[in-house]
């Protein structure tokens, strides 16, 4: 849920930010979603920067969960690690689709009109 709310957070404010480059592109007769898809790689980049981090740090500063039940259950260190890895790679490739969707989808909408920029 982080990698696609700070995909779709980035994603509307760089498309409002850069919106006479939208209108460019859809009077030059460009679908919505082709006029945003240029704005979609820079917010899927950031999104996935958190899990990256979390991904980079385990094992070295924490001990993940899985690791630890598994060694707590019996398992070998080499199989526990082994399983572990699964599982960061697993996540890192659901935040990646998660990411992803979340842009092919937001594009025609953010496309179909200027989305307003919001403080934070």
């Amino acid at each position: 849920m982080t990698a696609a709310s700070l995909t779709g957070a980035r994603l509307r404010d760089d498309v409002a930010n850069d919106w006479s480059q939208v209108e460019g592109w859809l009077a030059l007769g460009a679908t919505p979603r082709q006029a945003v898809a240029g704005f979609g790689r820079v917010p899927v980049d950031r999104a996935l920067i958190p899990a990256v981090d979390q991904n980079r740090s385990a094992g070295l500063v924490t001990l993940p969960g899985a690791f630890v039940g598994l060694l707590l259950g019996g398992a070998s260190p080499a199989e526990a690690a082994a399983i572990q890895l699964l599982v960061l790679a697993g996540l890192i490739a659901a935040e990646t689709v998660a990411a992803t969707l979340t842009a092919y989808h937001l594009a025609p909408w953010l496309g179909s009109g200027q989305p307003t920029v919001t403080d934070h």
